[in-house]
């Protein structure tokens, strides 16, 4: 997938690796992203991981592209970008991957139904 090393979005998101961020209600957020060789499993050059927990340290929400997840249904079964869900069971679903500008907007799309209107990023 072709990038820009110059792409704004991409340079924020890699000047924010390590970042934890805390909300007033005690839920909060990392991020982890570097840049590594192009390769059919992070053909951005990225390797990432957005996850949110709650005041408790329960992980709610993680995007990742660190492991492999099979995906039913496909000629090629396996998908490294992906996202969990939570609840009463972790589900692994696919994430197509376009940019990092998608992948925020939707990692905080993701986690704004944990958080009072307030605090939302919408």
């Amino acid at each position: 997938m072709p990038h820009s090393k110059d792409d704004h979005t991409r340079k924020f998101f890699m000047d924010h690796d390590g970042l934890i961020y805390p909300y007033l209600t005690g839920h909060w957020y990392g991020v982890q992203c570097k840049e590594v060789p192009e390769s059919p499993e992070q053909p951005a050059g990225l390797k990432y991981s957005l996850a949110f927990f709650d005041p408790d340290d329960r992980c709610l929400v993680r995007f990742d592209n660190s492991h492999a997840v099979k995906v039913k249904g496909k000629a090629n079964p396996i998908a490294y970008d992906h996202w969990h869900r939570f609840g009463n069971s972790e589900e692994l679903v696919p994430y197509e991957f376009t940019n990092v500008e998608m992948l925020l907007i939707d990692f905080f799309e993701a986690i704004d139904r944990y958080l009072p209107p307030e605090l939302r990023s919408g």
